[in-house]
This record gives structure tokens, sequence and C-alpha cells, in this order.
């Protein structure tokens, strides 16, 4: 017959608490991974929306070649309403429009962190004759992953429309 008096029943209070602090530890490791996936997520929607706004601004050129130079602008240059007119604008108007849309979805989609833009218009050739040279210039400012500061980003593209 077997003793049975000094066998081991059930589990301790010991082995119970290591368990616990090991399973702690596991879930803090996946809280930190949860917390870097949303900020890797936010800073790719916000490059995502400059790119967005980067091929708007070339497709407007591209649908006024004739006045490309005309959107050599920076954003902090633009009126703060589009210009009011409708078959009597000049060419600095008709790109005013087009700028003063994008700066506006532009700031809407990146909650007022500042963005901005810089456009340069180049001729390749002759002056004032496509092809052009476009230098597209963005800037944001956005909550710093590390601390509670800001950051700022820069994103610049160069195309020959």
């Amino acid at each position: 017959m077997l003793n049975h008096g000094n066998s081991q029943r059930g589990v301790s209070m010991i082995e119970v608490l290591v368990t616990v602090v090991i399973l702690a530890i596991g879930l803090l490791g996946v809280a930190g991974l949860q917390v870097q996936a949303l900020r890797s997520s936010k800073t790719s929607y916000e490059r995502n929306v400059i790119l967005e706004h980067n091929a708007r601004i070339l497709e407007a050129i591209r649908a006024n070649p004739d006045i490309a130079q005309s959107y050599a602008i920076d954003s902090d240059a633009l009126p703060s309403n589009a210009p009011n007119c409708t078959t009597a604008c000049t060419d600095v108007q008709r790109a005013q429009i087009d700028l003063v849309a994008v700066r506006n979805t532009l700031e809407e989609s990146l909650n007022n962190f500042n963005p901005e833009f810089f456009l340069d218009v180049a001729p390749v050739a002759a002056a004032g004759v496509p092809p052009f040279v476009v230098t597209v210039r963005f800037e944001w400012t956005t909550r710093s992953a590390q601390s509670s500061g800001t950051t700022t980003f820069e994103y610049e593209t160069e195309s020959v429309i």
C-alpha cells in the first residue's frame, strides 16, 4: 500500500503568485506593442494624406499646364478663402482656387497640425513653355511618439509635367 500522507494536493500560493507575475509581464508586453502599432498607424495615415494631396496638386497643374507657373506659391501666401470668380478668373486666381481647396482639406485631414506646402514650378527649356519641373514640399507637425512634444515631418517630390 502507498502512503498518501506526504503527497502534494493542489497548487501552492507561491506557484500561483509566480504564474500571475509571468502573465502580468506578458500582458504588459502586449499592451506596449499595441501602443506602438497605434503610433505607426497614425504616422502611416498622415503620410497617406500627404501623398493624396501631392497627387491632387500635380493633377491640378496637369489639368492647367498653360498656367503652371501660377501654382508656384507657399500655402502660407494663399488667401484665407478661394477667390470668388466664375468666368473671368486670372491665371493666379484659378491656381489659388485649386490650392486653397487643397490647403483646407489638408488641414482637416491632419487635424490642423500646421500642414504647409510649398510649390516651385520651373520650365525645363524655354521660359513659360511646358514641360515644367514641379517641386512640391510638405511640412506638418504631429504629436511626438516619445514625449508630450511635437515632431515636424517633411515630404518632397519632384515631377516633370
